[in-house]
């Protein structure tokens, strides 16, 4: 880097001429001498046994020395090939930003002596004092990145691109493709709005455009340029999906629209879907493409209550974005009783079964009948693994006949992935 400095040193054999220089009085072949020549150029001899060349001019270099013993013996002549380079590499500017890649940073970079071993591209907030260097990486003409403004908060932000070569010069520039300061404002891709909804409904969207149509004036045929209005069906959403309740064993159609801030719809992008149970393993993602319109449906199948994420994970032009809700499904139980009419003294079983999946430790089912118009639980069964429960329940104080009206409850658990239900309305008449 800037100069090389070869200092070159000759020895003779023990009791020989050796390499003593001459007299400054005689001439330097008289005596002991290292003969070089840089780059094909004019011989120098220097007397003694030791020198040094120094060459600081930028390029390809070559050095061809020996030594000369005070008899006039010459060693074999050999040669120091090396490169010299103290200039940085350069010039360095920031192409073009392409809008099709607009995450994409690149910096033309070259060095005609030594070329280039690497450097990095940085940014830094305006108004911060600190660099943050992205990850980097050069092919052989230009320096590469990629600016993640997903997760960069929005703002002004400076660039600048650090470059050295193999000698260790180093170039540091924040030049643009204009030849000015290179800032960029993030976010540099479109965001997005991904809306969803539980229901929908088709409405009449029109709007008036010009056209050339074909039109009589006069009993003559002729083409004008005429005002047109033209409508199109769009589903609508008409229900928010956030926590909506869904019956067990009913499916719901999902309507959803990946559009940009000023709603134009992103046709042909891939929004994934994954359903969660609050109980279990996640379920498996399902991929669906936009329409034209930026528009996707989703059907939910019958299942336990869910939380379903909509996922976009974004393009080269378009912002990721996401949305999470939920749905709710009662939980149910059959209820079955063993006889419709007893005595008192009888004992009245109750059973029924749940869907699963179950726990290993059951599900707590509470047995209720009204008693002074209010429901009271009376018994508390554990379902087994299969879902399984039962309950006795032996009459002892009715008097007269009574009809009795009775019902499963299961409230809500954490390990249970429904939410509080009932069974259906049983009836039993008791003669005490």
């Amino acid at each position: 880097q800037g100069q090389v400095q070869l200092d070159l040193s000759g020895a003779d054999q023990a009791g020989l001429s050796g390499m003593a220089p001459a007299p400054d009085s005689a001439a330097a072949d008289a005596g002991g001498q290292i003969v070089y020549a840089v780059d094909d150029g004019p011989e120098h001899a220097v007397r003694g046994s030791a020198a040094s060349v120094i060459v600081g001019a930028d390029g390809v270099h070559s050095v061809a020395f020996h030594a000369v013993d005070a008899a006039g013996n010459e060693s074999p002549v050999r040669t120091a090939e090396f490169k010299v380079d103290g200039t940085p590499p350069g010039p360095v500017s920031f192409a073009p930003q392409d809008p099709d890649d607009p995450q994409a940073l690149n910096v033309p970079v070259s060095d005609r002596t030594s070329g280039i071993a690497g450097g990095s591209i940085e940014l830094r907030k305006l108004g911060h004092r600190s660099w943050s260097a992205l990850r980097s990486a050069y092919d052989g003409r230009e320096l590469h990145a990629r600016l993640d403004d997903q997760r960069l908060p929005p703002g002004e932000y400076s660039l600048r691109a650090r470059v050295r070569d193999v000698a260790g010069n180093t170039t540091t520039s924040s030049t643009g493709p204009a030849g000015g300061l290179e800032r960029l404002r993030l976010p540099l891709r479109l965001a997005t709005r991904l809306s969803v909804a539980g229901r929908a409904r088709t409405a009449l969207v029109c709007r008036t455009v010009r056209s050339i149509r074909k039109v009589r004036i006069h009993g003559r045929r002729t083409r004008r340029r005429v005002r047109v209005r033209r409508c199109r069906r769009l589903l609508v959403p008409t229900r928010a999906f956030r926590d909506m309740l869904v019956g067990y064993g009913r499916s719901l159609r999902v309507y959803g629209r990946l559009s940009t801030d000023d709603g134009q719809g992103a046709a042909g992008e891939r929004i994934v879907v994954r359903a969660n149970r609050r109980a279990g393993r996640a379920g498996r993602p399902v991929r669906l493409l936009t329409d034209r319109f930026g528009r996707f449906s989703y059907r939910v199948p019958p299942g336990p209550s869910r939380r379903i994420s909509f996922r976009f994970g974004g393009s080269a032009i378009l912002l990721a974005a996401r949305a999470t809700e939920s749905i709710r499904v009662p939980a149910v139980t059959s209820l079955v009783l063993s006889s419709g009419r007893l005595r008192v003294g009888q004992t009245l079983r109750f059973s029924g079964r749940l869907p699963a999946p179950i726990p290993r430790h059951g599900v707590l089912v509470q047995v209720q009948a009204i008693v002074r118009g209010r429901w009271q639980t009376f018994a508390t069964p554990r379902t087994n693994t299969l879902g399984e429960w039962a309950a006795d329940y032996t009459f002892r104080a009715t008097s007269g006949v009574v009809t009795y009206a009775f019902r499963a409850l299961i409230s809500r658990a954490a390990d249970y992935p429904y939410e509080t239900g009932v069974s259906r309305v049983r009836h039993a008449t008791v003669r005490g």
